[in-house]
């Protein structure tokens, strides 16, 4: 069985992607969910971090991925390596945070009209939350509210559960 995978990301740093992936797990505390964060800067404790965050709010398995060399408490050099572990763990969901550019699905956070052209560039965008007005877009806009945004999750994994072509 394929284990979905989103991605909560933003076209900058300070929108909210640590709060809302918190919310989530809130609101899916029956699932067995994954995080994993990307981050660019030194890991050397996580007390109160995203990651601490995202275990305190229920996430299975917390993980960072940075390429600063650092003795975290979860450390993955390579990102291929990380999902492969996750797998092995068979969880319902692994939750991505940034990883704007990868081949991942996700549901990325705007704040602007502006920015709509530059979600139009990033890979598999599969749906926008925002607060603001959006119109003319092929895909789902949702509420920044974290049970909306739950749902929308829940039908994205039933639909990869049901889809044996993905």
């Amino acid at each position: 069985m394929k284990i979905p995978i989103i991605c909560i990301s933003s076209p900058k740093r300070n929108y909210g992607k640590t709060t809302i992936i918190e919310g989530i797990l809130e609101n899916l505390k029956n699932l067995k969910i994954c995080v994993i964060k990307h981050s660019s800067h030194k890991v050397v404790n996580d007390y109160e971090k995203d990651t601490w965050r995202y275990r305190k709010a229920g996430a299975f398995i917390s993980a960072i991925i940075s390429k600063v060399e650092n003795n975290a408490i979860m450390y993955f050099s390579n990102k291929k390596d990380v999902i492969k572990i996750l797998y092995k763990i068979k969880p319902d969901l692994i939750i991505c945070e940034g990883f704007k550019n990868s081949k991942y699905p996700k549901l990325m956070i705007i704040k602007n009209q502006n920015e709509i052209k530059e979600i139009e560039k990033i890979p598999n965008v599969i749906g926008i939350i925002s607060d603001i007005e959006i119109k003319n877009l092929n895909i789902p806009i949702l509420k920044n509210d974290p049970k909306i945004i739950s749902e929308f999750i829940i039908s994205y994994i039933e639909r990869i559960k049901n889809d044996r072509s993905l």
